[in-house]
């Protein structure tokens, strides 16, 4: 298998690979997905597959859609044909778009493959909405961040491109009634990257805004999306197979070849509900997720001092299990409650958000017991700021799993923020500068750096879990990660609490008003932590949360 990039923007061609035959092994797909995510558009060369095979490789990738508007092969539904005919001056979504936007979920991905072909001309541009997204302003950015943009089937000259084609084959639709609104500003799901998600070929208006109101921005929009120095040009050859990512790409099929026939098979693969990650909302909650870190923080002090008083008569185990077991009804009753007030759906839950939000509640046990257990080494002050080294974990965690690499600036910042720390917990645990290097080999202190790596990670898998969730509401996507979380940590830790001390989780049930306290306030601070995660990036957000060091000197 040979990758040829097609344009410094954009595209891959794969040759070397005859896919006619032999079956789609897991591994070939990850290596062509691979090439694909990397370049936005792949062409597998000279393939010429059936209908049938085209629909399995197809199915190997993702799971094929149904086109709204016409329909498919005989025997093959899911196959549309795209064709202009020698008689024809009209091709078939002859505009800069991405494909079915107008739908709630459009497709991932869409591939096509090449059946009749003019002798010359019927090339396809691509155009990178990354880069789009990247060359902007960041004024421009900052305005778009937040926004809408409402996407019709109906806007009149990709409707036009489809009349030939629905008079043949189409079905009852309505297409000024096929409207869906979408964030301006798109998170890949897969990647993480962001790109502009307006496409010229159906985006109207601005949610919120009127057409004559959208119109100079949409247009200023458009002309940006489709700068030269964005875009691939793709020339066909009879039997090429292109996939290309709808999620963060634009396509214009050119109509320079009339008097001829074109005909390509198309299928496009179901995808999520696009969403915007990280945005602040503009400039009223720009700061937000500073305001709600330090309540996290004010509420994980609140549950720290209970834990400390629970320490006697329920245990290390104990005091650390009380944290999730009387959390759990706290948690589930605010994601309850926020959904009947807001009217947002609970997004459904996948494979991936589980395992990522099942090795963040471990890790996190394994936190809580290591800060519980140093309680008993040093004072709660020295035994919290041992533990504070997980803001720059956090950082290393977040660019090796998120890819996002902290500033210079907010790196500065974090390094500052955590030598403050620990020199303000030697006011308040009496250690000084000249034994704080024999300090710094103890027990305690190995203990507090291990309980730092377990944050840092499981609040970085955290971010990685809410991420997955498809919901375009960040409180919804926080409230269910944090509740999911507690519910496994608590059935976790119960079921080897019943094995190794039952004496410690009875106990934890006959001190329930300290412990319904501990609940709450972890219940809130989780909450918080979460929500702090979806507005900004995770080791920030931990650097503001030092501030609970202030807090627990105060207590």
């Amino acid at each position: 298998m040979k990758v040829t990039a097609l344009a410094p923007a954009m595209g891959a061609e794969i040759t070397g690979l005859d896919l006619a035959k032999g079956d789609f092994k897991s591994g070939l797909i990850d290596d062509i997905r691979a090439v694909w995510l990397e370049h936005h558009l792949l062409v597998l060369r000279d393939q010429n597959l059936s209908p049938q095979r085209q629909l399995e490789l197809a199915r190997a990738i993702g799971e094929p859609d149904i086109y709204p508007f016409l329909e498919g092969l005989d025997g093959f539904p899911e196959i549309t044909s795209v064709l202009k005919r020698e008689d024809e001056t009209v091709n078939f979504g002859g505009v800069w778009h991405t494909d079915t936007i107008y739908q709630e979920r459009p497709p991932m991905a869409t591939m096509l493959q090449a059946v009749e072909l003019p002798p010359i001309g019927g090339d396809t541009l691509f155009a990178n909405q990354h880069l789009a997204w990247d060359r902007l302003s960041d004024g421009l950015k900052q305005t778009l961040s937040g926004l809408r943009v409402i996407c019709t089937a109906g806007k009149a000259k990709v409707a036009a491109s489809r009349t030939a084609r629905i008079a043949e084959k189409g079905k009852a639709v309505d297409a000024d009634a096929m409207q869906a609104s979408h964030p301006v500003v798109r998170t890949h799901p897969e990647t993480g990257r962001k790109s502009l998600y307006a496409s010229p070929g159906h985006a109207i208006r601005f949610d919120g805004w009127t057409e004559e109101e959208s119109a100079g921005l949409l247009a200023h929009l458009f002309r940006h999306q489709i700068l030269p120095e964005f875009q691939c040009r793709l020339g066909w050859r009879v039997g090429d197979i292109a996939i290309w990512d709808n999620r963060c790409t634009l396509h214009y099929p050119l109509n320079d070849y009339h008097g001829h026939r074109r005909l390509l098979h198309r299928i496009t693969l179901k995808g999520d509900r696009p969403v915007q990650r990280g945005h602040h909302g503009g400039d009223d909650t720009a700061m937000l997720w500073i305001w709600v870190t330090i309540g996290a923080a004010l509420g994980q002090t609140v549950r720290g001092a209970y834990q400390k008083k629970l320490k006697a008569p329920l245990g290390d185990l104990g005091a650390s299990y009380v944290r999730f077991s009387y959390a759990l009804p706290f948690a589930w009753a605010w994601v309850a409650g926020y959904a009947i007030w807001s009217g947002e759906p609970l997004p459904g839950v996948t494979f991936t958000f589980l395992a990522w939000t099942t090795v963040a509640g471990v890790m996190q046990i394994i936190f809580t017991v290591l800060l519980v257990t140093m309680f008993s080494h040093r004072s709660f002050a020295a035994g919290t700021a041992f533990s504070k080294t997980e803001v720059i974990q956090a950082a290393i965690f977040e660019a090796l799993i998120l890819g996002y690499i902290v500033s210079l600036q907010v790196g500065i910042a974090i390094v500052i923020g955590v030598v403050a720390v620990f020199l303000l917990s030697l006011a308040k645990s009496k250690l000084t500068l000249g034994n704080l290097r024999e300090s710094l080999f103890t027990r305690q202190t190995a203990i507090g750096l291990g309980s730092g790596a377990s944050l840092g990670f499981c609040t970085v898998a955290y971010r990685a879990a809410i991420d997955t969730l498809e919901s375009d509401d960040l409180v919804t996507r926080a409230g269910v990660t944090a509740a999911v979380a507690v519910l496994i940590q608590a059935v976790l830790m119960g079921l080897w609490l019943w094995r190794r001390a039952p004496d410690q989780l009875r106990a934890s049930f006959v001190h329930w008003r300290d412990s319904s306290i501990v609940g709450f306030s972890g219940a809130v601070s989780t909450a918080c932590w979460f929500t702090a995660f979806s507005l900004y990036a995770v080791a920030p957000v931990r650097a503001v949360g030092q501030i609970e060091i202030l807090f627990v000197l105060a207590i």
